[in-house]
This record gives C-alpha cells, structure tokens and sequence, in this order.
C-alpha cells in the first residue's frame, strides 16, 4: 500500500521522512536507553539494520508501510533477545560478547591482544587517557563488550579480592595465556 499515492513522489518522500523520524523517536524511546548507549555489536547490528531500513521508508514511500512493518520487528525482536539475556546468563553469553584481559599486572597477554586485535599503541593511548604513563602501573587493561577499553591502575586492584563485583569477571579470565 502506498503512502499518500495522490501527492507527487518528492512530497510523498518528505511526508515519509518526517513520519520515519518521529516514528524513529518513538521506538528509541519505548526501547530504552540500551539502544543509543555504548553499542555491543548486537546492538550496532540492530542500528545498522534499523538504518537501512529507514533509508528505504524514507525514499520509497511506495513500500512506506511494509518497511515501517519490518523496523518494528527488528527492534521488537532486540527488545525480546535483551530481556531474555538479562534472564539468561546462556542467552547474554550468546548475544553479548565476554570482557577481554588485554595486559595484567603490567604486563601484555599477546594471545587475547591478537584474538581482540588490539595492538599496543591502542592500548598506550587508553593508558594515557587514563593518567598512565608506564605499562608497568596498569594493574589491568581490559576490552569490554562494547570494545571500550577500561584501565584499572595497579594501585586499584590492591587488595581487591575474587569477589569485588567490577572485577569478578577479571579475575575469572585464565591467564594460562603466554604473558609477556
């Protein structure tokens, strides 16, 4: 069905752009926060997808309605999988990626650095944005899931324990890696 097929085509693709942005707000809002935070790769897949197919409500306002369909399935289906991961520890392992110890205790795991391709001058600049000078003071430096990477000191992860919330995944990574 098309959108308005009485009015010429460029009036029909401004009524649909302006349609698709409001509707575009509206879904951002009822989907929450999590869709414009720090992107995981699932959530870049979905925005990625999302935006081709506002391209295509926008400029083919023949297809308006079959589009507009398909953006409402694709940001239903992201709503369904984040839930079921905060419930699910095998559905989060499944569609969010594992944090990475990238260096431990000032030094570099080169195994995880390959697997994450992270090389070191990225990692010298997340030390420097950290107040870091010298690799030796990062207690660790880890790529989350969003690819982020966080440095945590040396003189943080004293007298931290398996335990401490932020650092239980940390300290449950194997470093039986060759650590150089």
């Amino acid at each position: 069905m098309e959108l308005l097929p009485d009015l010429p085509l460029y009036a029909r693709i401004a009524v649909a752009t302006v349609l698709c942005y409001l509707y575009v707000i509206v879904l951002v809002r009822l989907s929450g926060k999590r869709t414009v935070a720090s992107l995981t790769s699932f959530d870049w897949i979905l925005n990625v997808a999302v935006g081709s197919l506002i391209a295509v409500a926008m400029t083919s306002p023949d297809k308006f309605w079959e589009t507009n369909l398909s953006i409402a399935l694709v940001v239903a289906l992201q709503w369904i999988a984040s839930k079921l991961a905060f419930h699910s520890r095998a559905v989060s392992r499944l569609v969010t990626a594992e944090p990475t110890l990238l260096v431990h205790q000032g030094r570099f795991i080169r195994d995880a650095m390959a697997r994450a391709r992270v090389n070191e001058d990225e990692i010298a600049t997340a030390l420097r944005d950290a107040g870091l000078t010298r690799l030796e003071d990062a207690g660790a430096v880890i790529m989350e899931t969003g690819g982020k990477l966080c440095v945590l000191s040396a003189e943080t992860l004293e007298g931290t324990r398996e335990s401490d919330f932020a650092l239980r995944e940390l300290h449950g990574l194997p470093l039986d890696v060759e650590v150089t």
